[in-house]
């Protein structure tokens, strides 16, 4: 995940749906994952994301 900083990400739950697009801003002590989008800081847990670089 590391490489992915300060990249353009897409946040994909498991079953393949898009849950967000934007700035990948690095993972949390719990493994949460923090994307800056149009919309503002969204946070997603390990268990229901994959995050990919676009």
């Amino acid at each position: 995940m590391v490489p992915l900083l300060g990249r353009q990400v897409a946040a994909v739950s498991p079953n393949g749906l898009p849950l967000a697009v934007g700035v990948f801003a690095g993972l949390d002590i719990w493994g949460r994952a923090t994307i800056k989008t149009d919309a503002g800081e969204q946070e997603f847990p390990p268990e229901a994301v994959r995050i990919r670089g676009l």
